[in-house]
Order: C-alpha cells, then sequence, then structure tokens
C-alpha cells in the first residue's frame, strides 16, 4: 500500500462520484482510508456521509417488533452488527424506555427505603 497513482487517482474519482465513502473507496484500491481523506481534502472534494436508507430502517423497526435480536437481525438484512446495535440503539422504543424508567425508578425506591429501615 503506497502513494495514489494516475490510474488509482481516476478510479478513486469514479468511486467517489459513485458515493463510495472513504473507507470503500481505500478498500477497493488497496489502501488505508487517511491515504483517500488526504486525497479528497487536497482535490476540494467534500466528505461522503451514507446515511441508512428508510428501507432498512423499516425492515430493522420490523425485526424488533418480530422480537429479534440485534445480532439476527445483523445476518437477516446483511449489515455488520455493530451498526444494526447502535441504529437499534437510536431508535428506542419511547414506550419500552419509559417502562424500563419506571421499574428502574421503584427498584431505586426499595433500595431506598430498605437503607433508611437500616438506619
Amino acid at each position: 500500500m503506497g502513494r495514489l497513482t494516475i490510474i488509482d487517482t481516476n478510479r478513486a474519482a469514479e468511486l467517489y462520484a459513485a458515493g463510495c465513502s472513504d473507507a470503500e473507496i481505500a478498500r477497493q484500491l488497496g489502501c488505508y482510508a487517511p491515504t483517500i481523506f488526504h486525497w479528497r481534502r487536497r482535490t476540494g472534494r467534500a466528505p461522503v456521509f451514507q446515511r441508512p436508507d428508510g428501507s432498512i430502517k423499516a425492515q430493522i423497526i420490523d425485526l424488533m417488533g418480530k422480537g429479534f435480536s440485534s445480532k439476527e437481525i445483523a445476518e437477516k438484512i446483511g449489515k455488520p452488527w455493530p451498526n444494526v446495535h447502535s441504529m437499534m440503539s437510536r431508535m428506542k422504543n419511547p414506550a419500552l424506555t419509559k417502562q424500563r424508567n419506571r421499574e428502574n425508578g421503584k427498584r431505586y425506591l426499595e433500595r431506598h427505603r430498605q437503607m433508611i429501615g437500616r438506619a
């Protein structure tokens, strides 16, 4: 892995135009992502931010509703588990979060009452 050649920069430009991220371009060219980052900055190109499209979110929500774990969902939709897990944590069901908070609050009160009773 070394400096980009003229052919590599042409290919990098094609991949950039196709919407590939620095990491994807680097993977396809066999170099490091920082190399692509610096090439992109030298040539005045903006970073490519790839957001998951609505269909992936819809699939995740559907599978979450069916009770699948994040690892199972990742396998089913063909995405890396850490990405799916972080998306799921950002899409927490507000009703479940409220219920969890209530349960945690009850546990806190019980412990507090026990401590007061001992004092």
